[in-house]
Order: C-alpha cells, then sequence, then structure tokens
C-alpha cells in the first residue's frame, strides 16, 4: 500500500515497476509514465502468443 499524495510521479512509476519486476510480470507488462500518470500496458506480442497457444498439436502418426 502507498500513499501516492505524498510522492512524486516519477517515485510512483518506479514503486510499480518494482512491484511488476517482483510479481514476475517484467515479460506481460511495462510501466510507463505520461504527463504525471502512471500507466501499466499490456506488450501487444502478448495477444499473438495467446492465440497460437490455443491451436491443438499435431495428431499426424509416425512411421518411426
Amino acid at each position: 500500500m502507498v500513499e501516492s499524495e505524498n510522492l512524486s510521479s516519477n517515485e510512483l512509476k518506479r514503486l510499480v515497476n518494482k512491484f511488476v519486476y517482483r510479481r514476475n510480470l517484467m515479460n506481460k507488462y511495462w510501466v510507463a509514465l505520461e504527463s504525471d500518470v502512471v500507466k501499466i500496458n499490456k506488450f501487444k506480442h502478448l495477444e499473438k502468443d495467446e492465440r497460437q497457444k490455443k491451436t491443438r498439436p499435431s495428431t499426424i502418426k509416425h512411421d518411426w
């Protein structure tokens, strides 16, 4: 829990970034500071990866 009223926007961004890193979410999300607003953004390549994971594996029988 953080009292954001007492922090600067840069300090709040650093704390949010630290939270994302400690939760091991840095591969999914990134933190940005836009005009004193801290935003948590999701990487776009994750949407493609999630769609690829939903495809079924091949059921071809091999003659090994």
